[in-house]
């Protein structure tokens, strides 16, 4: 078995895994560390320092230094909970009952809850916008049978306006917005502005209490000029509807879902 700090340099480098696989395998790194709480500790903000956008790993870290049970146990139940999140079938339910056939759905960013919403109608097309964190999209979701365009980051406004849906796939979620990829704002703004349908699919552990999300946001903001950043804000009034694990819910209701407990110890910068 690999020792814990293996495990951790592995959790650390996987953001690409998207939200709720991240925080899946930080789950598993950090609950190696039975017996060594300073490094538990250490372990949990360097995580967070190294995938700030991840509000899954903010979950997993905070509820890893607040449980009075051992860290293999607590990992054990939150692998379970995100690994049977089921967003994506609310996401699929959800859009099966707003969307007609032969529609339009603009994609921005990977769709890691969305996914089986995409792939179980055969009457959607899908624009995917190659952005920096979903670079090759259509190509992506052509072997899963799914009709896709791929769309310049340029023509973003121009899609958003055409579709029937800007679907967002959130990274996070806090009381003003969501965290999502670079794009998804201009998307929604223009989506928004058009009359078309702005849907953010926001999985188990996303959604976090405003202390977490200020941490989370602070930790995003000092990484790298806005035009340049991966990831980005799409405030909460540009949003129509929001699907969790518990279905669809106006926006303003879904941010206070927040399970996520305070943990003191990602509160403070992270240097």
């Amino acid at each position: 078995m690999a020792h814990p700090i293996e495990r951790l340099r592995w959790a650390a480098r996987n953001d690409g895994d998207g939200p709720r696989l991240s925080g899946v395998t930080a789950a598993r790194a950090l609950g190696g560390f039975n017996g060594d709480p300073a490094g538990l500790v250490t372990a949990c903000r360097r995580l967070v320092q190294r995938q700030p956008a991840m509000g899954p790993v903010w979950w997993v870290t905070a509820r890893m230094l607040v449980t009075p049970d051992a860290p293999h146990v607590e990992a054990n139940i939150i692998e379970d909970l995100l690994i049977e999140d089921p967003t994506g079938e609310e996401v699929a339910y959800f859009l099966d009952g707003l969307i007609p056939g032969e529609s339009t759905i603009l994609l921005v960013g990977p769709p890691w809850y969305s996914g089986e919403a995409l792939t179980r109608r055969g009457d959607i097309t899908v624009l995917a916008v190659d952005t920096p964190v979903g670079y090759g999209l259509a190509r992506a979701l052509a072997p899963a049978d799914v009709a896709a365009i791929s769309v310049r980051d340029a023509g973003i406004g121009a899609a958003a306006a055409h579709a029937d849906v800007v679907l967002i796939d959130a990274t996070a979620v806090g009381p003003d917005g969501v965290i999502a990829a670079a794009g998804s704002r201009a998307a929604a703004a223009v989506a928004k502005a058009a009359g078309r349908h702005v849907v953010v699919a926001a999985g188990e552990a996303t959604v976090l209490p405003a202390r977490m999300w200020e941490a989370l946001y602070s930790a995003l903001d000092g990484q790298d000029d806005p035009w340049d950043a991966e990831y980005e804000l799409v405030p909460l009034n540009l949003i129509e509807t929001m699907v969790g694990p518990t279905g669809a819910m106006d926006p303003a209701r879904a941010v206070t879902r927040a399970d996520c407990p305070i943990a003191a110890e990602l509160l403070r910068p992270l240097t």
